[in-house]
Formats: structure tokens, C-alpha cells, sequence
């Protein structure tokens, strides 16, 4: 960037840039949390803006962090990986392109390889669901080649099912499930350009229980720590605060808070109405004294350092909850 921007408004823009790669919002969370505390040692240090010397104290501290086995290798690359692309985007203004197909160790024929990058181009995937629709289609081409298929000439139900056994006898529930998943969607594609007699809908729609980790409940006493620790003096914290506090007692989704409206509050009634991104459905919750007051102290805050946005003039005006 040509010029100097303050943090919280750098972190904004980084957020934009990651949801301009199509992220979901999950995933975009984790992105900005792994920058978080670096921002709280600027923040501590009361600098207003990036300062390099900070960035190289933080991921020498992470480096060391994990060197003492204090935190995990996968935890490590993801906060490092991030840094990097919030250093970029602080230098350039944006930041390269998010998980790239990745390639195949599988080799097919010329016929296959044509037919799997048809089949990846025939739609606007997100990056993640290509590799894995890369992923199943090189699997499952280059398993028919292992049984004297050169291509989808003579290939039935038969050999879709013998693929699905195989499979089922080396991978866990939740490979099944994507294997399964995307085989229907392999065929789907397959029957659409008469590459296949049938997209074998009955066949593929068997059910798979994906294996769930159910983690316990946070206890009250850990929640009141997490949000005792939050500086409410600042506006991030003010926003961290109202993030946690509809999370920890409404129990809203992440998707659910990141586009909360200021029309879906109802203060004279006490509710919140919102149409939650997951089931389709609207749902109705209390608007509790401590969320209400989170989210007063926040809006104020907001409305002050963004005095050009008349939300009076439109029902879309969103409190921008996105951390």
C-alpha cells in the first residue's frame, strides 16, 4: 500500500480480500483469529499502525512457542501461513490466490485426464469442493485403468460398485462420505453430457454416518473469564465483546453474526429475528440485558467512526460483526 492505514481498518480490508476468494465465513474467521494476537501486541505496545519490528517479536514468539512444544505443528504452519498473508496484504493492498487446485498423483489416459478437466470446468466451484471433485475423479479413473479401462467405454454399475467395496475397506467414514458425494455428482455430470447411461441416482444415494466428535460444554466459569479478558475500552474489543456475548447466550452461528442487521433487533419488544443461514429458517431470541447492552456500546462506537453510512435509508444496513 502507498500509505500509511490504521489496524482495525487494515484488518477490514483483509477481511474483504479473504471473502473476495469466496471463503466461507467459518474459515475466514480462523483466518483473522490467527492475526488477532499479533494486533494485541500492537495494541499493548500503543502502536496505531503495523510495525515490522512487532511482527518479527510475535513470530519469533510463536517459533519459540512451538520449538518448547507448547503448541502443535499444525497450529504453528496455520498462524505463520496467515501472518504472511496479512503482511502481504498490508504491503500491496491484496493477497494471492487462495488454495490452488492441487495436483493429482494419479497419471490417467489422455481420455480420462480430457474428461476429469472437463468435468472441473463445467461449473464455479469453490476451490476447496475442486480439489476434492479432483481428488475423487483421479481416484476413481485411475482405478478403472487398474481394471483394463482405457475409458468410460464398458463401464457400469458393476464396476461402480466394486470401486465403492474397495473404497469402503481402506478409508474411514468421512472419506466414504466424500467419495459418495462426489461420485454422485461425478455421474450427475457424466449422464448431462452423454458421457454415461445412467447417473446412477439410486445407486449413489445410499446413506453414510459421518463419524462426529461431540466436545463438552464450555463451563460458565471459563466463558466469564474468556469475556472478562476481552479490553472493552477499545472498538475492536467492543466488537469481540458483542461477538462473543450473542454466541455464548443466544448461541447464534458465526454466518448468523457476521450479518446481523440493525433491523433485525427489535429493542422495543426485546428480540432478535433472523433468518439463520444454515436451516433457511427465521427464529426468534431474546434480546437479553448483557447482549442488548454489548451491542449498544458497539453500535455507537460504529456509528461514530462511520458517520458517512445513513442506515436510516435502507433495511440492509448490517452492524458489520466480522472479526
Amino acid at each position: 500500500m502507498t500509505k500509511k492505514v490504521r489496524i482495525p481498518d487494515l484488518l477490514l480490508g483483509f477481511e474483504a480480500a479473504l471473502r473476495d476468494w469466496g471463503l466461507a465465513v467459518s474459515t475466514v474467521l480462523y483466518n483473522l483469529h490467527c492475526c488477532m494476537m499479533l494486533l494485541k501486541m500492537h495494541e499493548e505496545h500503543g502502536a496505531e499502525y503495523l510495525d515490522r519490528a512487532l511482527v518479527a517479536k510475535y513470530t519469533a514468539k510463536i517459533r519459540r512457542r512451538y520449538d518448547d512444544g507448547e503448541i502443535g505443528r499444525v497450529y504453528h504452519n496455520n498462524v505463520m501461513r496467515n501472518i504472511t498473508r496479512f503482511m502481504e496484504y498490508a504491503e500491496t493492498g491484496r493477497i494471492s490466490q487462495a488454495n490452488p487446485l492441487k495436483g493429482s498423483r494419479y497419471t490417467l489416459t489422455p481420455e480420462f485426464e480430457r474428461i476429469a478437466d472437463e468435468y472441473l470446468a463445467s461449473g464455479d466451484f469453490h476451490p476447496n469442493t475442486r480439489n476434492d471433485m479432483r481428488w475423487i475423479a483421479h481416484r476413481y479413473f485411475a482405478w478403472l485403468m487398474t481394471q483394463g479401462f482405457d475409458d468410460l467405454g464398458g463401464v457400469g454399475a458393476e464396476q461402480l460398485q466394486k470401486f465403492l467395496v474397495d473404497c469402503a475397506k481402506q478409508m474411514t467414514l468421512n472419506s466414504m462420505y466424500n467419495v459418495k458425494l462426489h461420485l454422485k455428482k461425478l455421474y450427475a455430470y457424466l449422464y448431462e453430457v452423454n458421457l454415461s447411461d445412467s447417473p446412477f441416482t439410486a445407486l449413489l444415494s445410499f446413506r453414510v454416518n459421518r463419524e462426529v466428535k461431540v466436545y463438552p460444554c464450555l463451563p460458565q466459569d471459563d466463558i466469564a473469564k474468556i469475556l472478562r479478558a476481552i479490553n472493552r475500552k477499545t472498538s475492536i474489543g467492543k466488537r469481540a465483546y458483542a461477538v462473543m456475548v450473542l454466541g455464548a447466550e443466544l448461541g447464534l452461528r458465526a454466518c448468523d453474526v457476521v450479518n446481523l442487521k440493525l433491523t433485525d433487533i427489535d429493542w422495543v419488544n426485546g428480540e432478535i429475528k433472523i433468518l439463520q443461514a444454515k436451516t433457511g429458517r427465521t427464529v426468534v431470541l431474546p434480546l437479553t440485558a448483557s447482549v442488548g447492552e454489548a451491542l449498544r456500546e458497539y453500535i455507537r462506537i460504529f456509528q461514530s467512526e462511520n458517520a458517512a453510512i445513513d442506515c436510516s435509508t435502507t433495511d440492509t444496513c448490517y452492524i458489520s460483526l466480522r472479526m
